[in-house]
């Protein structure tokens, strides 16, 4: 996924985070694509068909592992990469995420 520029859908219902993600997005030449929650991204997903997605793993009403169930139900939907980002410990769970906060880094 380098090289080239990249859409990519931040699902986020902390108007925050999702302006620092569009930041991030933005800063390194790749689209920024954002919903608030996971029914809306799923809308946005079907219309912009983004390169990859990141998303909080805990959310109101559609949490992330509801939201890639409901990704998986759409063929041209399930080839996307996504990006949990939550600040549950990574030690309870059986999968590698990346946690909040965000410190970008300059490299």
């Amino acid at each position: 996924m380098t090289g080239a520029m990249k859409k990519i859908l931040t699902v986020y219902n902390n108007p925050d985070i999702r302006e620092l993600l569009k930041d991030l997005a933005q800063e390194h030449g790749h689209v920024a694509i954002e919903a608030a929650d996971g029914k809306l991204a799923l809308q946005v997903a079907l219309r912009k068909h983004p390169d990859v997605i990141v998303f909080d793993i805990s959310m109101p009403e559609t949490d992330g592992f509801r939201f890639l169930r409901e990704l998986q139900k759409f063929d041209e939907l399930r080839h996307i990469p996504i990006l949990f980002l939550s600040d549950l410990n990574n030690e309870t769970l059986e999968a590698s995420f990346l946690t909040k906060p965000i410190k970008p880094v300059k490299l």
